[in-house]
């Protein structure tokens, strides 16, 4: 055999070897430790999330545009959530096993996985790590997939006044919706959470440019503008149509109870936000109405800068006189 021959006889034998091998990693098989009353529901769910999660391994390693749905108990709204969110950037799972508890919704209309580890790879090669939370109807049908706050965030979730785990949970599951929303630029959710009234106080931190006189960089200051709903929703189109992804993490997420608004629900917690071409970090305050726990709205979205670059206290409930 000819030199280049041998060469790529010998690519071939190593593509099978170690391809295969990374084929077979790729393969994730979930079950639960738990039993539900819904035997039906439970195994619908086993075996859609195993197929969609392995269906993502593969298309990740594909480059495919959008993710197969093939033999996936899927709502329609589900599929929608799911290709925006893979538009923006794909991921997959490279856990072999998965043992999670399938999880009654606070609202008792449905069920949930929680901590799914997803992997995503970043424009500069590194690995992003999330946890992949899954919904489902009562039939068992997917019906969204968002990224999840994690342990730590979780345990912060204290606020004296929100003893109820319920209620912990739901506001916990929608500031995590809320989050992903921004990663796959859901305007339609956007529009549908925020007050038509709503308070809402964006920031912007700019980088001056230093003088001759000048070392190294000049000291960042701070814009804040006030908006209508309507303004921010144009800006937030207009960033969605700029950015190629959209990065938004929470973390130290506390929640304080209204004394005399029970439906009322004060949350802190610290922002990190990029783009391609921006980034900043800094404090957001949400105050949200859950009297329709199906469908809670934000009267207030307030942004302050980090205490790197202001020494402001950080907003909270008590800041914003709410009438019933």
């Amino acid at each position: 055999m000819k030199k280049h021959q041998i060469s790529h006889f010998f690519f071939i034998v190593l593509f099978l070897i170690f391809g295969l091998e990374v084929v077979a990693q790729n393969k994730t098989k979930v079950s639960f430790l738990n039993q539900s009353k819904n035997k039906a529901a439970q195994s619908t769910i086993e075996k859609s999330v195993t197929k969609l999660l392995n269906n993502f391994n593969s298309g990740f390693l594909e480059a495919e545009t959008e993710p197969d749905f093939t033999d996936v108990a899927i709502s329609l709204e589900g599929k929608f959530a799911i290709k925006r969110l893979w538009q923006t950037q794909a991921f997959r799972c490279t856990e072999l096993e998965l043992k999670v508890n399938l999880l009654e919704l606070p609202t008792g209309k449905g069920y949930e996985i929680r901590d799914i580890p997803l992997s995503l790879t970043l424009d500069d090669g590194s690995i992003q790590k999330e946890l992949g939370v899954f919904v489902f109807n009562l039939k068992g049908e997917i019906e969204d997939l968002y990224f999840g706050l994690g342990t730590q965030a979780t345990k912060v979730t204290n606020g004296e006044d929100v003893t109820d785990l319920r209620l912990r949970k739901l506001i916990l599951d929608f500031a995590e919706n809320f989050r992903t929303s921004y990663n796959r630029k859901d305007i339609l959710f956007l529009q549908k959470v925020f007050s038509d009234n709503a308070l809402i106080i964006t920031g912007k931190v700019i980088q001056e440019k230093p003088s001759k006189d000048m070392m190294g960089l000049a000291p960042a200051r701070v814009e804040l503008i006030r908006q209508t709903k309507a303004q921010y929703m144009k800006r937030l189109r207009d960033v969605f149509k700029a950015s190629r992804y959209i990065k938004v993490e929470f973390d130290s997420l506390e929640v304080v109870r209204h004394p005399a608004l029970p439906h009322i629900y004060g949350v802190n917690l610290v922002q990190n936000y990029a783009t391609p071409n921006y980034s900043d970090r800094g404090y957001l305050f949400l105050l949200i109405d859950f009297r329709d726990e199906n469908s809670p709205i934000i009267h207030v979205r307030a942004w302050q800068p980090s205490k790197e670059t202001s020494g402001d206290s950080v907003l909270k409930l008590s800041d914003f006189p709410v009438e019933d």
